[in-house]
């Protein structure tokens, strides 16, 4: 992990271009609302987490997100509280920061899912310009969503607000109903396996080659990860996931270097399995 040094609290500086100007106090603002939270008596404690929260956290969403849920102090920080979350009734309600209790988000799961239509999309997380990114918890089974928006706001990313909804049917069956088939019903998910199914895997004799072949459907249920059997979740970064017919589900490993991703297609009216990426260290 990197070497770090968390910051205290800084001053926003006014940028002279009067275009600006409004955001920049409407940030401002924001944070000041933020910090007027933070007693005088924590300052000891922030020193003391400054020894384990990387410097450049703010810089890429990924290293924020494992702060914001390993440490809850570092999370009381990063909320604008009261912290405004939209229900599936479309009902307002404030959560004070007394109130509060800690989210671990993927944390302290094994991996977290990512979801993308294109390959080119898979390298967003790296961008360091991007300023809104919202994570998402799909309840298969409950066709239910809860949604996070975090905004970086002078340089900081902070959690803005909470919204959960319904996710109403449609008259075809969208990638969520599909796979939560296919991760419960081995049977099913027999069905819907090109074969013989792309694989792509580091090559055993050399770690800076990349292997690819094929397998059977015997071979898939042999090697294949343990699927997420209710919840899908997601990083948003700003991938839109309008082609209807591909679906890429990324399963990311956290702190364990697990890394397989599975490409979907839709042929037809069927979703299928059509490769399998095991690039894990």
């Amino acid at each position: 992990m990197k070497k770090t040094l968390f910051g205290l609290i800084v001053l926003l500086l006014l940028a002279a271009c009067s275009g600006k100007k409004a955001k920049e106090e409407r940030d401002r603002a924001l944070l000041a609302k933020v910090d007027s939270t933070i007693s005088q008596d924590s300052i000891d404690s922030l020193e003391q987490a400054a020894a384990v929260v990387p410097a450049k956290a703010d810089e890429l969403f990924d290293d924020f997100m494992y702060h914001f849920g390993s440490s809850s102090r570092f999370q009381l920080k990063r909320i604008v509280f009261p912290l405004k979350v939209v229900n599936a009734e479309n009902k307002n309600t404030f959560v004070p920061k007394e109130e509060w209790t800690h989210d671990h988000l993927f944390t302290q799961q094994v991996y977290y899912t990512l979801m993308f239509d294109n390959e080119r999309d898979m390298e967003i997380d790296k961008d360091t310009t991007i300023n809104n990114v919202e994570i998402e918890w799909t309840y298969m089974a409950k066709h239910m969503k809860k949604e996070y928006y975090f905004q970086r706001i002078g340089g900081r990313w902070m959690l803005t607000y909470v919204r959960k909804y319904n996710v109403e049917p449609t008259k075809e069956e969208s990638f969520t109903d599909f796979f939560y088939k296919f991760a419960n019903d081995s049977l099913y998910q027999r069905e819907h396996i090109q074969e013989p199914l792309k694989f792509i895997t580091t090559d055993p004799d050399d770690d800076f080659s990349v292997l690819e072949t094929t397998m059977e459907v015997d071979q898939w249920f042999a090697f294949r990860p343990k699927l997420p059997m209710n919840t899908l979740t997601n990083i948003n970064y700003g991938q839109k996931c309008k082609n209807p017919n591909a679906r890429i589900l990324s399963l990311k490993g956290i702190g364990n270097g697990f890394n397989n991703t599975l490409y979907f297609k839709r042929r037809g009216q069927q979703w299928k399995l059509v490769a399998f990426e095991d690039m894990s260290d």
